[in-house]
C-alpha cells in the first residue's frame, strides 16, 4: 500500500497493482479505478467466491445539502448493488416543519452513481419522482435537483471556491473507505413545498459528502 504527500491528491485511488493510496489530501481524487481492487480479499463468503460477486461489496453514497436562515434542503443517493436508495427533505426553520420522501429500488434499478466526486451524476428515480446530484463541474458549479411533484421540489447550484478534503482509510483488515467532503459552499436555488416556493438567501451555504467504501456487514 502506498502513501502520498498529505497535501496533494494522488492521480488515482487504486493504482495499477491494485493498491490503495491511503491518506488525507486537499481536493478530490479524480480517477478512482475502483475495478482494480481485489474485492475477494475481503473474505466474506459467499460473496468473495468470485471477483464478480465480491465487487458487489463496494457501497457508494452521496449527500448534498443547502441551508440558510429559514430553510434546509437535503438529499442523498445510495447504491448498494442489491438496493438503490435515496431520500430528500426540506426543513422549514420558521415553522419547524419537515417534508420528506424516500425511494427504494431493488437491485439498484434506475440508480446511477458518478465515477468520482467531480465526474458524472448520482441519481435515483421511481415513477415521476427523482433525485439527481450532478457532480460534473459546469461553469464552475455542481447542481442538485429534487422532484417529488407539488409536494417537494428543489433546484440548487453550488460552487466550490477552495478545496474539500479527501480521506482514504483502512476498512477492517483489507478494505478501504474513501470519502470526499466539502462544506461552506456558496449556493443559489429554490425549494417548493406543497406549492409554496422559497428562494435561498445570499447567506445560503451548501455541503457535499461523496463516499465509496467496503464497510463490514456489522
Amino acid at each position: 500500500m502506498s502513501q502520498q504527500d498529505p497535501s496533494t491528491p494522488p492521480a488515482e485511488l487504486i493504482d495499477e497493482q491494485g493498491n490503495v493510496n491511503f491518506g488525507s489530501f486537499l481536493g478530490p481524487i479524480e480517477r478512482l479505478n475502483l475495478e482494480r481492487f481485489d474485492y475477494t480479499r475481503l473474505g466474506r463468503w459467499p460473496w468473495t467466491a468470485s471477483q464478480a460477486g465480491a465487487s458487489k461489496l463496494l457501497k457508494r453514497w452521496q449527500f448534498v445539502g443547502a441551508m440558510d436562515e429559514n430553510m434546509v434542503l437535503g438529499a442523498a443517493v445510495v447504491n448498494l448493488h442489491y438496493l438503490g436508495s435515496g431520500f430528500a427533505y426540506a426543513f422549514d426553520r420558521r415553522t419547524n416543519k419537515i417534508t420528506e420522501f424516500n425511494l427504494k429500488k431493488p437491485l439498484a434499478k434506475n440508480t446511477q452513481f458518478s465515477a468520482s466526486p467531480i465526474d458524472g451524476e448520482s441519481s435515483i428515480g421511481k415513477g415521476k419522482s427523482r433525485i439527481c446530484a450532478r457532480n460534473t463541474i459546469v461553469d464552475g458549479s455542481r447542481a442538485l435537483s429534487v422532484d417529488f411533484g407539488d409536494a417537494l421540489r428543489g433546484e440548487i447550484v453550488y460552487r466550490e471556491p477552495g478545496s474539500g478534503v479527501s480521506t482514504v482509510s483502512r476498512q477492517s483488515m483489507y478494505g478501504f473507505h474513501y470519502t470526499y467532503k466539502s462544506a461552506g459552499l456558496p449556493v443559489e436555488g429554490r425549494v417548493s413545498v406543497n406549492g409554496e416556493e422559497y428562494v435561498f438567501s445570499k447567506n445560503a451555504l451548501a455541503l457535499l459528502d461523496w463516499t465509496a467504501s467496503t464497510p463490514p456487514r456489522q
